[in-house]
């Protein structure tokens, strides 16, 4: 090796040197910083154990509750352009994390995805994905993932060609009203597609699958086999199938106007039926139930539907998981299953499980009434437009009730008229994790106006002395303690957060 040689490669080793060393770190924070003081001049080649490890350090780091926007995005948009994978599908898992890899409009044609074509190769991204659908009903698929594959594809006529089974099987539950577990991977890969080239689908084929799903979802036996992580795929099945009818939809088309009208009402009718209710298969009717409700209630409006006076006034003056969950004998203990013409069998007859909820309040608990608090809020918000109400009392009790809350005021818009921080900023000063307040008291709504800056002041300074009692503690019991750090406010690229692993 030349003089010439080793100084090319010595700035390249030295880069890989570096990422090797900012992965082995196990908070995302601490990587996150250490990467962006990486300075790679050069392509550098990582191996699947480092491709892993990044991928694990971005579903990390984005799992992470993040209250001030930082560059995660377009810094690690830059890096993985500089750098090579042996494993074209690793590389291609980690560009699925960025929004922009992923983004919902069809007509984005990001000069991102332009540049990875030309890297990885038109056969080996066509390869990839055929090895995914293939394997999609015994491996199942990452949502982002198979999205990211068919943007990078970007041909309509390959992408239908290898839904084909997907749609055939989706066809026979509709005419044959089945309901099998498979459906959660057929939603899947319909999701992504619907988000893709809506095109391929039309009218009549997504309003009968809109049906379809939004019956499974009002229905308490569906949920022995789904869980709400599975119940979320099928709920954002929903939403991409309510967009690509509202997109094709002409004001005089009187049938979507009826199926609107008639799904919102189902979902009305049910969550009324179950919101008391503490089973834990019917509570997650209401939880699917509420979810839905926005992206309905948007094709509702779509369709010139006003007529809102089937509603209860206090239909979602509520929250979930207030009293002790129990089981209800017939949805763990279904009738013996039949097996149908098509040979197949109606898995939630069969399928054995565990209750996930054992005692009154746990961890998932409070997760799943978050995501139903966030979700009430999402369709009042839209609601708001027509009636103009806001239950002040319910939404300080939801407050209360929500940990985090920075989640529910980031689907705030036309409900931040009637909120206002002399109620707030008790909330924010006594809150556990005040974090949660931050972006909500600098939205520009509030900074605008002169009064709101005592506010500001207020809790700025009650921020800080929380943060200094809890520096204080974690020095006087010199541990590094999840605990003794559970309020001290990390900065990466000097932009603070909380990462998950600390709260």
């Amino acid at each position: 090796m030349n003089e010439t040689e080793g100084t090319k490669k010595l700035p390249r080793n030295r880069s890989l040197r570096k990422i090797k060393r900012a992965l082995r770190n196990p908070d995302p924070s601490l990587v996150f910083f250490y990467l962006k003081d990486v300075h790679i001049s050069s392509r550098v080649e990582l191996n699947d154990e480092l491709m892993n490890k990044l991928l694990k350090f971005m579903k990390s780091f984005l799992q992470n509750d993040i209250f001030i926007k930082n560059d995660f995005e377009s810094f690690m948009s830059k890096f993985l352009k500089k750098v090579t994978s042996q494993s074209p599908e690793l590389h291609i898992r980690c560009i699925s994390m960025l929004k922009s890899a992923v983004s919902a409009d069809p007509s984005d044609k990001s000069n991102d995805l332009e540049f990875y074509r030309t890297m990885f190769g038109y056969s080996k991204i066509y390869t990839i994905f055929k090895d995914q659908i293939k394997s999609l009903f015994t491996e199942g698929a990452e949502p982002e993932f198979l999205l990211c594959l068919m943007k990078l594809l970007d041909n309509h006529k390959l992408i239908y060609k290898n839904l084909l089974p997907v749609i055939e099987k989706l066809g026979m539950f509709l005419d044959q009203h089945i309901v099998d577990r498979t459906v959660i991977e057929c939603c899947t890969a319909l999701h992504c597609a619907g988000r893709t080239c809506p095109e391929l689908f039309n009218n009549v084929f997504v309003a009968s699958l809109l049906t379809y799903l939004i019956d499974l979802l009002v229905d308490p036996q569906n949920f022995i086999f789904i869980g709400f992580s599975e119940s979320k795929i099928i709920i954002n099945t929903v939403e991409t199938l309510t967009d690509i009818l509202s997109s094709n939809m002409e004001q005089t088309d009187a049938d979507l106007r009826k199926l609107s009208m008639g799904l919102f009402r189902l979902l009305a009718e049910n969550i009324r039926e179950y919101k008391r209710s503490t089973v834990y298969e019917e509570i997650m009717v209401v939880l699917s139930a509420t979810a839905c409700l926005e992206s309905i209630f948007k094709l509702f409006l779509k369709a010139g539907n006003r007529n809102i006076e089937f509603l209860d006034a206090d239909l979602l003056n509520f929250t979930v998981f207030e009293r002790s969950v129990k089981s209800k004998e017939s949805y763990s203990s279904p009738p013996d299953h039949e097996t149908n013409k098509t040979g197949t069998v109606d898995q939630r007859l069969h399928l054995e499980f565990e209750r996930p909820f054992k005692h009154h309040y746990n961890a998932q608990c409070q997760i799943l009434r978050d995501d139903f608090i966030v979700s009430k809020y999402k369709f009042l918000d839209l609601f708001w437009s027509l009636t103009n109400t806001f239950e002040r009392v319910e939404f300080l009790n939801d407050l209360c009730k929500i940990e985090a809350s920075y989640k529910l005021f980031s689907v705030l818009n036309n409900l931040k008229s009637n909120i206002e921080w002399s109620d707030l900023i008790v909330f924010a000063c006594n809150a556990p994790k005040k974090e949660n307040y931050i972006p909500f008291i600098f939205d520009s709504r509030y900074t605008k106006r002169k009064e709101h800056h005592i506010f500001l002041s207020i809790f700025l300074t009650n921020l800080i002395n929380t943060a200094k009692e809890s520096t204080d503690v974690s020095m006087k019991s010199h541990t590094k303690s999840d605990d003794s750090r559970r309020e001290l406010i990390y900065f990466t690229g000097g932009m603070p957060f909380v990462p998950d692993s600390c709260l």
